[in-house]
């Protein structure tokens, strides 16, 4: 994930101040805030803005999804459903969601860090790896020696 972390910082930006908000929003102001408070201490402790545990507007979250803008690196995965993965335009901010099979949006979250955790191979995923590939090299190996 080096080079995801390196493309994705690339293209970001520290967020400075928050832009103006329009009277219409309910939550963003405080969510704004807390980013802004939390972006330059990602490396120490990462963090976690759930926006489908709290009470945000289709206006708050289209002003937090401005705020953020589009970052360089998208990372998709499937299995039991989907997780996607945006790197955002501000330094350390990812944006995180989880579709079910039906593709319905489970959990909508902002993580502030180097990068999610759900990215990251655990040790049981690389060791499964390694066995997979070590039994693809042993039937290679094996059906070129009957050529």
């Amino acid at each position: 994930p080096e080079l995801l972390i390196e493309r994705a910082q690339a293209a970001s930006r520290w967020l400075d101040a928050l832009p103006p908000m329009p009277a219409t929003l309910m939550n963003a102001a405080p969510i704004g805030a807390e980013l802004l408070a939390r972006q330059r201490q990602a490396l120490d402790s990462p963090h976690v803005i759930n926006f489908t545990l709290l009470p945000v507007t289709p206006d708050d979250l289209a002003w937090i999804t401005d705020l953020v803008g589009e970052g360089a690196v998208g990372i998709f995965s499937r299995g039991y459903g989907k997780c996607r993965v945006l790197a955002t335009a501000l330094t350390h901010v990812w944006r995180v969601q989880y579709f079910n099979t039906m593709n319905t949006l489970l959990l909508d979250t902002l993580e502030i860090t180097r990068i999610p955790d759900v990215t990251l191979a655990d040790g049981e995923d690389i060791a499964d790896s390694a066995e997979r590939l070590g039994e693809a090299h042993h039937w290679l190996c094996g059906a070129f020696d009957h050529v």
